[in-house]
């Protein structure tokens, strides 16, 4: 059975599947190549009945599939596959009751809450966080929006899977605009930047003026 190319997460127990690291590890080790439960528990150091749990998980939101069974002596091996190879959250329906990207922002705040308790902390060169308000011409936000997509893309195209000391990386934005003056914008970002007047990112993830 292949396994296919995207998967768009469309329900919110598809997408809850994915706010633990374990099993987005899991994840990553059955778009490579179908495993039993007993050979994830063995490529991630960890005990099998821990690892059922999440298993589990993904086999019931559709993110992984049975591939086929194996006899083992007396037993019966499940073999899984990842469903697709990338996990792709669908363009925003607007006209909801909630904000078009409440969920994607909602899970992957989740994600990062998880991953940052399960750890104790993360390693500094993992966390970039910042809160930008500029003023932009039409044609400014369009030019930053297609910059932004073009980087993704671009390491999307080129990700390391594969390579050697290799770990998921979760990446979230957000980008609106709103109805506010000049003189409005101004003085947010003037009561809001604890930062240095660089306009470097603080402790707390703000940024200041200078963005």
């Amino acid at each position: 059975m292949d396994t296919s190319d995207h998967f768009p997460l469309e329900t919110r127990q598809q997408r809850k599947a994915l706010t633990h690291p374990l099993r987005l590890r899991i994840l990553e080790l059955l778009a490579d190549r179908p495993r039993t439960n007993e050979e994830l528990a063995g490529a991630l150091g960890e005990q099998s009945g821990k690892l059922y749990f999440h298993t589990r998980t993904l086999l019931a939101a559709g993110l992984i599939v049975l591939d086929h069974t194996r006899a083992k002596g007396p037993i019966t091996e499940k073999v899984y596959r990842a469903a697709a190879r990338r996990f792709l959250v669908p363009p925003p329906v607007k006209g909801g009751a909630a904000a078009p990207l409440e969920w994607t922002l909602a899970s992957a705040l989740e994600l990062y809450q998880t991953n940052w308790r399960a750890s104790g902390g993360l390693p500094d060169d993992t966390e970039i966080g910042f809160h930008l308000i500029l003023t932009l011409s039409p044609t400014r936000r369009q030019e930053f929006a297609a910059r932004v997509r073009a980087l993704f893309e671009d390491f999307q195209a080129g990700d390391d899977a594969g390579a050697v000391d290799t770990r998921p990386v979760s990446l979230a934005v957000l980008m609106h605009s709103f109805g506010l003056t000049k003189g409005d914008t101004d003085a947010i970002l003037e009561s809001n930047s604890p930062c240095p007047a660089d306009g470097g990112v603080g402790a707390d993830g703000a940024s200041g003026p200078g963005g």
